[in-house]
């Protein structure tokens, strides 16, 4: 014989139902978190929810935005992991296999603001590094402008084509592989056999913008792989992709 609930039961159950689903529409992690990173550097969290399924995105000191592999809620805290891919080598140099590491971020909120601990595994298997870093709460992007009737003011030409005049590193300890000939800037990142790989920086204008339309012309070499920063954060990719995979980049 089927039993079915009794009425006092199905009322509780609906309302409990219903806790949950208004629980997770106000999570108050969603949204999009501008991150201060534990260099010194930008980062952006972008944190979604759908169908009782969270999902977030991370943008890591510059570069484009990934999905992380996971997301999800304990007590009070948000937890949210990526899994980086490692090449083991031999003393030869010669990969002999890939191993995977899980980096795990916690973040606890304090209204709109974010504490949040990274706990990343070291490589060589002698710990984890932890470093504690901050968050705020992006506010909602206003209405989309009418294009028609912003006002541009004078063109400015960043580069004269001759050097890199009003261009400086952006790490100005790193090298630089940058020059201009014949009205090309270009980069150059050679290394030299038998010594230690060399680290080459990025190059940025020394004046800074506010609203701007960018306009410029690239060549990209076979395999090439470059990238415009904008406001030193957010990257466009530029290169040689073309018949290759999309991917998150």
């Amino acid at each position: 014989m089927k039993r079915f609930p009794s009425p006092s039961f199905a009322t509780a159950t609906l309302a409990l139902l219903l806790a949950v689903s208004a629980s997770a529409a106000d999570n108050p992690f969603v949204g999009n978190w501008a991150l201060a990173l534990p260099d010194g550097g930008a980062g952006w969290l972008g944190v979604t929810q759908e169908k009782n399924y969270l999902d977030a995105s991370l943008l890591w000191g510059g570069g484009s935005v990934v999905p992380l592999d996971s997301a999800f809620m304990s007590d009070e805290s948000f937890i949210f992991t990526r899994v980086r891919d490692v090449p083991r080598k031999d003393a030869a140099g010669k990969v002999i296999r890939t191993q995977r590491f899980t980096d795990a971020f916690v973040a606890r909120r304090e209204g709109d603001e974010l504490k949040l601990t990274a706990l990343r595994p070291r490589t060589d298997g002698t710990g984890v590094d932890k470093e504690e870093f901050t968050g705020k709460r992006i506010p909602p992007v206003p209405p989309t402008p009418d294009l028609a009737k912003v006002k541009f003011g004078e063109p400015i030409h960043l580069l004269n084509g001759k050097d890199l005049t009003g261009w400086r590193l952006t790490n100005p300890s790193a090298a630089n592989g940058w020059s201009v000939s014949g009205g090309i800037l270009a980069n150059n990142p050679a290394q030299e056999e038998g010594k230690p790989h060399k680290n080459y920086g990025n190059l940025r204008t020394d004046r800074e913008f506010e609203d701007f339309n960018l306009t410029l012309e690239v060549r990209v070499p076979k395999d090439g792989n470059s990238g415009v920063y904008l406001r030193g954060v957010y990257e466009i990719q530029v290169m040689d992709s073309f018949g290759k995979k999309t991917d998150s980049h």
